[in-house]
């Protein structure tokens, strides 16, 4: 979909919203702005939208200038509308991951001895995803880590899928010794709803219908090289990603030498942008004055975001 705003973002039914790219890009801003605007039209049928930080270096609380913690948080002046930081690496924090990981030790056992990685980063995605669909938030918008952090977060259905296979053997050949090694009657039947429930959510996220990754960028080479890099990963994944919001434009409209440079600097990249994304929702924000704190300034950049940035 060609189009130079988030309109089509906001006004759609979707389940999970990813909004990510390299550090330091305007993801956070981008992502709170845009759960502004979606908590609006949500309201409009009293149900409630959830923004959550995955990036251990959070800013939502810098953001919305409130405190935020890993408990969802209901934000001042914006109805229906909680926020959450979270630490994806952080365990078992709550009573249900915790028998989830003691149901799991005998198999966290023998996968330690194999060649598979992840089951803590599987035990944690799967409490980051209980707490997501709990208290039945309509829409979830993820202000993420940094690429690299983010892409193993999403592979993470993936890695489930191959455990299971393993699971599922080790389970028919292997079941009475699991107990043996600590696991108790039931114990099975819980980890494989753990993995079903990795199934459902992979399916999920590759429904693009319920769905979508917003790509924050700027226009300078790393940040188009890991905004591409990105891109075909999301395609690898079968996530759907249509949209692209690129920061910290350069309105230059002065003499100032500094600025015309970096300005034609930035006009490069822009129009290597326009062609590597011309069938994306490419919506350009221009490099503001001041920074984007408080609801009061995250709402003018979302409505930025919904009519079409500046270019």
């Amino acid at each position: 979909m060609s189009s130079n705003n988030l309109q089509h973002i906001i006004d759609s039914n979707l389940r999970w919203i990813f909004v990510g790219g390299k550090g330091g890009v305007g993801k956070t801003t981008t992502s709170s702005s845009l759960a502004i605007q979606i908590a609006h039209k949500n309201s409009l049928t009293n149900d409630k939208t959830l923004i959550l930080s995955t990036d251990p270096a959070h800013n939502l609380s810098d953001a919305f200038s409130q405190q935020f913690t890993d408990t969802p948080t209901a934000v001042n002046s914006v109805p229906n509308l909680f926020a959450m930081e979270i630490n994806p690496t952080k365990k078992f924090k709550n009573e249900n991951a915790a028998e989830q990981n003691a149901a799991f030790q005998p198999i966290m056992n023998l996968f330690a001895q194999s060649s598979m990685p992840g089951m803590d980063e599987l035990m944690s995605f799967v409490e980051v995803m209980d707490i997501a669909t709990q208290n039945t938030y309509k829409t979830v918008i993820f202000d993420t880590a940094p690429t690299g952090h983010t892409l193993r977060f999403l592979e993470i259905p993936q890695t489930a899928k191959q455990m299971k296979t393993i699971f599922t053997s080790m389970k028919q050949m292997m079941g009475p010794m699991l107990q043996m090694m600590g696991g108790e009657a039931g114990d099975m039947d819980k980890v494989t709803a753990v993995f079903d429930q990795c199934d459902e959510v992979e399916q999920q996220f590759k429904d693009p219908n319920m769905t979508q990754f917003v790509c924050v960028c700027i226009p300078e080479f790393l940040s188009l090289y890991e905004t591409e890099r990105l891109v075909q990963q999301l395609m690898r994944l079968d996530i759907d990603c249509g949209s692209v919001v690129v920061n910290q434009v350069l309105d230059c409209q002065n003499d100032c030498g500094f600025c015309r440079a970096r300005s034609k600097m930035q006009s490069k990249y822009i129009t290597q942008m326009k062609e590597l994304y011309e069938d994306f929702a490419l919506v350009f924000m221009s490099l503001g004055e001041t920074e984007v704190r408080g609801i009061d300034e995250l709402e003018a950049f979302g409505q930025k975001l919904k009519n079409g940035g500046f270019m």
